[in-house]
């Protein structure tokens, strides 16, 4: 009898290591089967027409001269993306699959880490929540980098994780610097990671004594490292930082907007009022279960959900507030965190009150679930610029007709769906070039007078304007000849010789 359990354990054993060899494909499965694929053929809004823009060049240094005028980011995302591109294609699908394959190994990479951190049941919870965040959602089908820095969050995670267990070990040095440095090329939010490793490593340096000459010098030859790894960039870095306050909008930015912005870290608003109903619980129950993680993080885990969220959290939220910058997409590298986070905090609940925490599990995973699929706003499906783009395409007179967009960062997005000959075009093709040099306002791009002036001598002007919350329509006062709307674009035609401004 003894001979046949311990056999039955064996094979037991056996099943569930081949098990959790698997696991983290059955939440990339998941997140896969809940993408939001009818984005994929939507508009490109302003900042992918540029990401696709980059990707018409013959050479990566043509690439890296146009990211250096026209983006506050850094060029990791933008050097794979114009690699893809070369196997991939150009499209706008082929960059949004991109962002999908990032998403998918972030995903299978936080996936596998937890299972060597965490017990079995808190493991499989945190690939579970990165797979159904509703954030996550929204930015797995967008031709910019926030997949690639969520996957780079979670390798930063897992090499800080490796050194600061292994202070001295050459190989845990080598990789944090060089994931760090890749991590600094891909977002300026890597700022706050290195911030609040340094802080915890000083922390640790005055908590353990033992052995520090040694742990010191080797993370100050892990910095050396990142520095070296950023160096060639900082010209281009100090460049951008000179050119932000001309193409970037920071007004009427309140403390309300950063707490929501928090708030909604890992489920976005809903779709209507009615999903209040299970949005607010939802987020009440996470951020709860954060909390409890937070406390006995010490205790339970190494510290290991105050180095993966909670100090970076701290530091990311005094960066973006130093940045006056308000979006979801800015928080992107704090999810692998958060759900690392969400899943000990249940973790806790449960050994510490097992049948409450049975009841708040099915409620997370169902609510998590049902949110995910239900709750968030419906893709954007819209396909409004081929379809004006082919109106102009099919009646302009390029040798005396004028295009104007408005507002003037949607040139690109003009130039990504227009074919035809070659045409007097008034926008920011470059941002630096339109707000920096000719010294437009941000938050006014076009006034009529000088709209008025850069069409002056033609016959007639087609006028695209795309709605925004920010900026107003350009009404010229000129002869209204035809108009045309298609969602949140309107295309105007003006009969420039019929009247004087």
């Amino acid at each position: 009898m003894q001979h046949i359990l311990d056999r039955s354990i064996i094979l037991l054993d056996a099943r569930w290591a081949s098990w959790r060899t698997f696991a983290p494909l059955m939440w990339v499965a998941l997140l896969l089967a809940f993408a939001p694929y009818q984005s994929l053929t939507r508009d490109l809004w302003t900042d992918e027409a540029f990401t696709v823009s980059y990707t018409a060049y013959p050479s990566l240094g043509m690439v890296l001269d146009d990211v250096r005028k026209n983006e506050q980011t850094p060029t990791a995302y933008f050097t794979l993306s114009w690699l893809w591109s070369q196997v991939a294609g150009q499209s706008e699908i082929a960059q949004r699959l991109l962002s999908l394959l990032f998403g998918a190994l972030a995903v299978a990479s936080l996936a596998g880490m937890a299972q060597r951190w965490l017990a079995p049941a808190e493991a499989r919870m945190a690939g579970y929540l990165l797979a159904v965040l509703t954030p996550v959602g929204i930015y797995i089908v967008t031709a910019r980098s926030y997949a690639f820095m969520l996957l780079m969050a979670v390798i930063c995670i897992a090499a800080f994780e490796w050194l600061y267990r292994r202070p001295t070990h050459i190989p845990a040095l080598v990789t944090y610097s060089v994931v760090m440095g890749v991590f600094c090329l891909t977002s300026y939010f890597a700022a706050a990671f290195i911030v609040a490793h340094n802080l915890i490593w000083a922390v640790g340096l005055l908590l353990r004594r033992a052995g520090w000459p040694q742990r010191l010098l080797g993370w100050s030859i892990a910095q050396v490292g990142i520095v070296l790894i950023v160096l060639p960039w900082l010209p281009t870095l100090a460049y951008q930082f000179k050119a932000a306050r001309f193409v970037t909008a920071t007004e009427n930015i309140t403390a309300a907007d950063y707490f929501w912005q928090l708030y909604s870290l890992l489920a976005a608003p809903p779709a209507s009022l009615l999903w209040l109903v299970i949005w607010l619980p939802l987020t009440v129950l996470l951020w709860a279960l954060i909390v409890i993680s937070l406390r006995q993080s010490g205790a339970r885990d190494g510290g290991l959900v105050l180095r993966a969220f909670g100090v970076p959290l701290i530091t990311q939220m005094c960066l973006i507030i130093w940045m006056q910058a308000v979006g979801w997409r800015y928080l992107t590298v704090l999810l692998p965190g958060a759900a690392l986070a969400v899943a000990l905090g249940l973790g806790a609940l449960r050994r510490q009150a097992p049948r409450l925490g049975q009841v708040l599990l099915v409620a997370l995973v169902l609510g998590m679930l049902v949110y995910r699929i239900f709750g968030v706003p419906a893709p954007n499906t819209a396909r409004s610029w081929p379809e004006l783009v082919a109106v102009v395409e099919g009646q302009i007179d390029p040798a005396r007709d004028a295009v104007l967009i408005h507002p003037p960062w949607e040139q690109r997005t003009f130039e990504s769906y227009y074919h035809g000959a070659p045409l007097k075009l008034y926008g920011a093709h470059n941002y630096d070039d339109f707000f920096m040099t000719e010294g437009h306002d941000f938050s006014t791009p076009w006034t009529v007078e000088q709209a008025s002036k850069a069409l002056a001598g033609s016959r007639r002007a087609w006028v695209f304007f795309y709605q925004t919350n920010r900026i107003t329509a350009l009404r010229l006062p000129y002869k209204v000849l035809d108009r045309w709307q298609s969602g949140k674009l309107e295309l105007v035609l003006y009969d420039m010789s019929a009247a004087q401004p």
